[in-house]
């Protein structure tokens, strides 16, 4: 899951809390290549099901850009979750101005949260990924029919797009890349 920032003004630092679905719960995060060297924290509040990030700049250096990814998360969806669509909610989401202590606060965010069965690679759906999920991917490229396709297995690298990026993306998962 990816979370997107866009500020008009220049920030160094932002905070806000996120609320998952039961039974999803954040394994990792990663922040994206806006940021310069920004300190960042975590924190789960077991009580309410809240996760509190927080990002910031020691020296002061600005998250680069004003509109793009900020961070990834990779989640943890438990066994008895039920495929389907979720409602997850960032909420008391901040963002600091460089000069002075100005904080500029954003609205509450629903966005949704789609709970599929499928593995990312496994463009045929044979339950693996090797190199046929590679081919799979060449031929929809080019135009071949390929009748066994799963468009969103099908995007590795994550980037809204099916493309020779991600067979070679496959492909180096195989050889132990």
């Amino acid at each position: 899951m990816t979370i997107n920032l866009k500020n008009e003004q220049a920030t160094n630092a932002y905070s806000f809390d996120l609320k998952l679905p039961e039974g999803v719960t954040v394994d990792s995060y990663t922040l994206s290549d806006r940021h310069n060297d920004h300190s960042n924290d975590m924190n789960y509040n077991e009580t309410t099901g809240v996760y509190s990030f927080a990002v910031i700049s020691i020296q002061s250096k600005e998250v680069k850009g004003n509109d793009g990814a900020i961070m990834t998360l990779k989640l943890k969806v438990a066994d008895n979750v039920a495929l389907g669509d979720y409602a997850v909610k960032i909420e008391n989401a901040k963002y600091s101005l460089p000069l002075g202590d100005e904080k500029v606060s954003l609205p509450e965010i629903i966005s949704k949260l789609s709970i599929e069965n499928y593995i990312k690679g496994d463009v045929n759906g044979d339950g693996d990924v090797d190199i046929a999920d590679a081919v799979c991917i060449v031929n929809h490229v080019v135009g071949k029919q390929t009748p066994k396709f799963n468009a969103k297995a099908a995007d590795v690298n994550g980037d809204g797009d099916t493309d020779i990026a991600d067979a070679v993306r496959i492909v180096n998962l195989v050889v132990g890349k």
